[in-house]
């Protein structure tokens, strides 16, 4: 859903919506947008999906779009994330 209509559907102009949204959540709607993809992606990961579909399913660009937010959201990149979870799976 685009900002035009999130800021149409709430009766506020793109930039006072930015500012509310902020007030409440206290990031940007993309920021936050972003996030929900990142934790979608976590839990995708953990199911042994492949890094290059769990892009494609979270609305990532591509794999490196989704590695480089991962990367700087978990310190890690999803493929290494996901052999480190198999791993602890296995212990």
């Amino acid at each position: 859903m685009s900002l035009t209509t999130l800021a149409t559907m709430s009766g506020l102009s793109q930039f006072h919506f930015i500012r509310q949204f902020k007030r409440l959540f206290h990031l940007a709607p993309h920021s936050y947008q972003i996030q929900v993809r990142l934790k979608k992606a976590k839990a995708l990961l953990l199911l042994g999906i492949k890094p290059v579909q769990v892009a494609t399913d979270c609305g990532f660009h591509d794999q490196s779009h989704l590695n480089r937010h991962f990367k700087k959201s978990m310190g890690t990149s999803p493929s290494k994330f996901q052999k480190q979870a198999i791993l602890y799976k296995l212990l």
